[in-house]
């Protein structure tokens, strides 16, 4: 077994623990950035647009801070987590 799938199954153990019941990702705004600033799971909330980056109440509490604003770097981070993970998107 790689490193990575030994990290793969405990990161999902991880979550498993932490409650998030989603494997999808998305780029988030912890505050008030122009561009976002974190990764965190899809929000299952049906009144949560999906499009909204923004964390509410309704919203999984994992959320993985870049130390730095970009859209791309949150973005893809969400993207492969979500298909490292096997979330659909």
């Amino acid at each position: 077994m790689s490193a990575l799938t030994r990290l793969r199954a405990a990161t999902r153990v991880e979550l498993a623990v932490l409650g998030v019941a989603t494997s999808a990702w998305r780029a988030v705004h912890t505050g008030i950035e122009d561009q976002p600033n974190a990764v965190g799971p899809v929000c299952a909330d049906d009144d949560h647009d999906p499009d909204d980056p923004s964390l509410y109440d309704c919203c999984p509490n994992l959320v993985i801070e870049l130390g730095t604003e970009s859209e791309a770097l949150a973005g893809y981070l969400a993207a492969l987590l979500t298909a490292d993970l096997g979330g659909a998107r």
